[in-house]
């Protein structure tokens, strides 16, 4: 590109008369006139024209151009003079010239008079300030304009006289001036206005990643916008053109890659990710490079960010205009939309290239993209917001239904709910009666329970039967009443507990407790020959709340089952400890166990294991279930392990209830 373009505007010879002079006296110079010539160029020189006049050989370029361009291997860094005759008709009064910018600073002499400074001119780095700003001077009432430009670059990639400057009346340059920032600073608006709209939209529903990444558009060219064309930020802000420049550029790497992103979140099925992945991924890298490092260097990548967004730019124009043409409303007017950004893009990086001029394309260009999309955004709003309504009306006429099922299933549940309290009644009315039933059953076997179990006893002390089959028979008929005697007993003590009971809980003092029980089981630890040890560690003061009543039949059950299943000169162990959790116990023996076939049984009602006592004792098959109701009523918890011929181990937890 570089070849063709220094071909086309670069012209050397030492022998028409035409070099160097630029002839207006034809043309109006009221309009605006581009002084796109031959100028004579003299690099590493800073000249007059009176010098330039004098050089021997003279060489010549087209201008706009740079410098790297030219014939001689030129260093893109360096400084050098620039010299135009320009011929303007005698009548012409007021002129002005806008001296644009060239790369990277200036001194404007005209007709030897030294006009003005953009930034500084120096023969060194150190020497040197660059800084980007349009400037308009007034030109003297003369035929002829004897311009010289003294340019010096030392830190960008290229050097030289960028853009050609124009030459008018100084009302037209002023006016056109003008002009220009009104259509900057109203695109800029425009689009700012866009970007706070969409992102406010975020804010309020933050995963929509569309409406977020339009709004990064749009705020990246309204800053593009102001750090390029009449510079805003410098006309303004005052900024430098280090500062300037870095925006420029990182704001043109962004855009190519937050733009990308958008239009793949506009249309996912339509563009491939793998675009807007690559697009993104490179705009991000360069811009982060760019913040650190020089601008010499970091001005090397914008050429590889032009083609990129050109090729970017050609292959969403490609799947948008493929998918268009089968596609609706939204596929076009996007199609409409990107063709305007991709020439508006085009055009920009050949203007940056020197090969083309323009003011407002880009900007323009953008902000008719940006619109179309708005109005792609705000078409998709409105399907939404009749699907809405559409939902909304078939929600109201469901809930309409609704409420006529629900009152129909109210009238059906009132009927049956009706029903299930007369149920309730008759089933408590019966409970009444069953538990009645029960006490008065209950009673009226223990008194001839209690009297069999008596007379049998009377007679064996009496010592009037001598035979031991009598003996036996009635220790038989003692036994058995005894037996049937704790079933009852333990019968009304489970449905006692389980009509809900209350506990009432008390301070239990622990040692008098823990010695009664040991007093109440060392006769039956005696008789059977088993080891009964108790261990705690309380003293005289250590108390408990609970209720005692439900405590004390709970561990006594616990401790008859252990020495009923215990074998002689075996070990019955009961165990304390106070914890801030509650009381601890442990009733462990070492005898017949449990199977474990059987473990699923031991709290139930009614059940009885296979394990029979050692002794002559009997079995209910409530123990452990009151034992169980008990524990769940004072709020504890119990558990066991067993070991058939080993022994069975019961663990429980009861929480203070103070």
């Amino acid at each position: 590109m570089k070849i063709a373009f220094a071909l086309l505007l670069c012209v050397y010879t030492n022998t028409s008369m035409g070099q160097n002079i630029l002839d207006l006296t034809e043309e109006n110079t009221s309009e605006l006139q581009f002084l796109e010539a031959d100028w004579q160029f003299y690099f590493g020189e800073f000249l007059s024209a009176q010098q330039m006049d004098t050089v021997s050989n003279p060489q010549y370029v087209g201008i706009p151009s740079t410098w790297d361009e030219y014939d001689g291997d030129l260093p893109r860094l360096g400084f050098a003079t620039y010299y135009l005759k320009v011929i303007v008709p005698k009548e012409s009064k007021n002129l002005g010239m806008d001296a644009r910018i060239t790369g990277l600073n200036y001194k404007l002499y005209v007709n030897g008079e030294l006009k003005g400074e953009l930034g500084k001119v120096g023969k060194s780095k150190d020497s040197s300030i660059p800084k980007y700003q349009n400037i308009i001077y007034e030109l003297p009432e003369t035929d002829t304009l004897k311009i010289v430009y003294h340019v010096s670059n030392f830190h960008y990639r290229k050097g030289g006289m960028w853009r050609a400057p124009i030459m008018s009346s100084m009302k037209t340059l002023r006016a056109k001036k003008e002009k220009k920032l009104i259509l900057d600073f109203f695109l800029m608006g425009a689009i700012l206005f866009m970007g706070v709209y969409h992102l406010a939209l975020n804010l309020f529903k933050y995963k929509d990643k569309l409406a977020r990444n339009f709004a990064i558009v749009c705020f990246l060219t309204v800053i593009r916008s102001a750090s390029v064309g009449e510079f805003a930020l410098v006309e303004y802000a005052g900024w430098s053109w280090f500062v300037v420049t870095r925006i420029e550029i990182i704001s043109f790497f962004l855009l190519l890659g937050f733009t990308a992103r958008f239009v793949y979140y506009l249309f996912p099925d339509v563009i491939p990710k793998i675009i807007n992945t690559v697009a993104f991924t490179f705009g991000v890298v360069a811009s982060v490079f760019t913040f650190f490092a020089p601008l010499y260097y970091t001005s090397y990548i914008v050429p590889f960010a032009q083609i990129l967004t050109v090729l970017t730019g050609a292959a969403i124009l490609f799947y948008i205009t493929k998918n268009a043409i089968k596609g609706g409303t939204q596929l076009r007017v996007a199609l409409a939309g990107f063709t305007i950004l991709f020439a508006a893009t085009v055009f920009e990086i050949l203007m940056h290239q020197a090969e083309l001029r323009g003011d407002v394309i880009f900007a323009t260009g953008i902000f008719l993209y940006l619109f179309s999309h708005v109005v792609i955004m705000a078409y998709r709003t409105n399907l939404n917001y009749e699907k809405t309504e559409e939902l909304s009306l078939a929600l109201q006429q469901l809930n309409t239904e609704l409420e006529k099922k629900v009152k129909e299933r109210t009238i059906q549940l009132d009927e049956q709910n009706e029903a299930l309290m007369k149920a309730n009644d008759n089933l408590k009315n019966i409970n009444q009666e069953k538990d009645g039933i029960l006490h008065v059953v209950a009673h009226d076997l223990k008194s001839p329970l209690n009297t069999s179990i008596g007379l049998s006893n009377v007679i064996q002390k009496s010592g009037e039967v001598k035979s031991e089959d009598n003996l036996k028979y009635l220790g038989m008929i003692e036994h058995v009443g005894k037996q049937g005697l704790k079933f009852i007993n333990d019968l009304l003590v489970l449905y006692q507990f389980e009509d809900a009971y209350k506990p009432q809980p008390a301070e239990i003092k622990l040692k008098p407790f823990a010695e009664d029980l040991e007093d109440k089981f060392k006769q039956i630890a005696k008789e059977k020959n088993i080891e009964f040890e108790i261990i705690h560690r309380f003293d005289e003061g250590a108390s408990f709340y609970s209720d005692e009543n439900m405590l004390q039949r709970i561990i006594d059950n616990l401790l008859s089952n252990a020495f009923k299943y215990s074998f002689s000169e075996s070990k019955v162990t009961l165990k304390y400890e106070l914890k801030s959790k509650g009381l601890f116990v442990v009733v462990a023996d070492q005898g017949l166990g449990i199977p474990e076939k059987e473990h699923h049984k031991v709290f139930k009602k009614f059940q009885k294991i296979s394990t029979k006592p050692t002794g002559k004792e009997t079995s209910s098959g409530l123990g452990l279930s009151i034992v169980k109701q008990l524990v769940t009523i004072l709020g504890g918890e119990i558990s066991f392990t067993s070991e058939q011929k080993k022994g069975t181990t019961f663990k429980l937890n009861i929480p203070s209830q103070k």
